[in-house]
């Protein structure tokens, strides 16, 4: 009886803890809904120029919202994110709209479901400022700040980095390092090979860097196999900060997506095998012209597997057919020894 009870408790937990995640990621899933057009601002001012730019907000959620917006100061790590302070409370304004170079309109506002809102920004900065990078956030969020800090962390939320490049006293420095460039494995049974890049900013204001990854057999890289353009979308190596890309190599007769083999019987002069080497060339624009950087790394490409099944048949072939043989021998010995007699 006991041991029946003790069954019909632990199948009673396992159904509560069922719904209670259930219950949690419904409540995860309902955060989502509010949408900001365009995502994010990003410019390039002098002295005396203002920035004006409308941010579209909206309610795609199942229930009318009332919204509040707030700026928030914000650090920029190592590989370009964005992140708050440790000694800033986060339910403060901005330094940008304490110091009156950030204001915005409609602060706050009731938003019907299926609703827009339009929100005007302005960025007005003083003229003394040194020339660097600036970064905040705007946050549209459900809660209102004289609500307790919990309820605030725990309400839905949508952010719009910004990101100026401010001109005033002194001269831009636009300078790049390239930290590391690799691929994820050394080894790769089929394409796709994936490069790894880490840049860091080690001048005063952000940069959109562009450039090329080019695949050679040889170090020398002229007979290069494939060529892959490096930041297509054009995203930002931020002041102070750094950023990581991802590139794909993906152009053969073998590729592997989702554990599922592709052969491309088109680019059947594409098998790749062996040695390669890669190398990473990036430009950026300067106040002289154009900077270039570079770096090299290799990987191999062998489908092993693949090899190894052919080697197994070859073998069995030459097994069968020596086997074969064996025996058409050992059968006309006995047939000869059989006229002999």
């Amino acid at each position: 009886m006991k041991e029946k009870s003790l069954y019909l408790f632990i199948i009673s937990l396992c159904f509560c803890s069922i719904f209670v995640i259930g219950a949690v990621l419904a409540q995860e899933d309902d955060t989502a809904g509010l949408i900001a057009s365009p995502p994010y601002i990003s410019d390039t001012i002098g002295e005396g120029v203002k920035i004006e730019e409308d941010i579209r907000i909206s309610n795609f959620r199942d229930t009318d919202e009332d919204i509040y917006i707030r700026s928030r100061q914000v650090a920029i790590d190592s590989e370009g994110n964005y992140y708050i302070p440790e000694d800033y409370d986060e339910l403060d304004p901005s330094e940008f709209e304490e110091n009156g170079w950030l204001t915005f309109e409609p602060k706050e506002f009731h938003l019907k479901k299926g609703a827009n809102q339009m929100v005007h920004i302005e960025i007005d900065m003083p003229e003394d400022l040194p020339t660097q990078g600036f970064y905040l956030e705007l946050a549209a969020t459900t809660s209102d700040l004289s609500e307790d800090e919990v309820s605030v962390a725990l309400a839905p939320e949508i952010v719009i980095p910004i990101a100026v490049n401010y001109i005033g006293e002194g001269e831009q420095i636009k300078e790049l390092e390239i930290v590391s460039f690799k691929t994820s494995k050394t080894l790769y049974e089929y394409l796709p090979v994936e490069f790894l890049t880490h840049l860091s900013n080690k001048g005063n204001v952000h940069m959109i860097p562009v450039g090329q990854i080019f695949v050679s057999k040889n170090k020398e890289f002229n007979d290069n196999v494939a060529s892959i353009s490096f930041n297509d979308g054009k995203h930002r190596v931020l002041y102070n900060g750094g950023r990581k890309f991802t590139n794909e190599w993906e152009e053969g007769f073998l590729v592997k997506r989702d554990n599922k083999l592709e052969i491309n019987w088109k680019e059947m002069g594409l098998f790749r095998f062996g040695k390669y080497y890669a190398q990473l060339n990036i430009a950026w624009e300067d106040n002289q012209g154009m900077k270039y950087i570079s770096k090299e790394t290799s990987f191999w490409v062998i489908p092993w597997k693949l090899l190894l099944i052919l080697l197994l048949i070859i073998l069995g072939l030459v097994l069968i057919i020596k086997g074969r043989k064996i025996y058409e021998k050992r059968k006309n010995r006995g047939i000869n020894k059989y006229i002999e007699k």
